[in-house]
């Protein structure tokens, strides 16, 4: 009886625990270059939009959030686009971005 409780808890736990797949997870370029950006996933792109959006909203939902990192996903590609982005800190142009479309509060 024991067993069964503690797996029912484990898999409460598991499915509580995002999993890598999720678009939101695994952003690793908040301290990147913008060559890095540029080299980096999509995914890696969209998670670490994510976050820096997160810091800044607070989103309704996910799918507010979603659509808000997609935006700034593209503000930061758009800035990074040519070789002189290439040096740029991501995160000062996240920050310039968030600014420019108004997610500041």
């Amino acid at each position: 009886m024991r067993w069964r409780a503690a797996l029912i808890v484990l898999g409460v736990l598991v499915s509580a625990t995002p999993s890598p797949a999720e678009w939101y997870s695994g952003g690793t370029l908040h301290g990147a270059s913008g060559k890095a950006w540029k080299a980096a996933s999509s995914h890696d792109r969209l998670a670490t939009a994510a976050d820096f959006v997160a810091k800044v909203v607070s989103p309704t939902s996910m799918e507010e959030l979603r659509e808000k990192a997609q935006e700034l996903q593209i503000c930061i590609s758009e800035a990074v686009a040519d070789p002189s982005g290439d040096g740029q800190e991501v995160s000062a142009i996240a920050a310039a971005c968030v600014m420019l479309m108004g997610y500041a509060q």
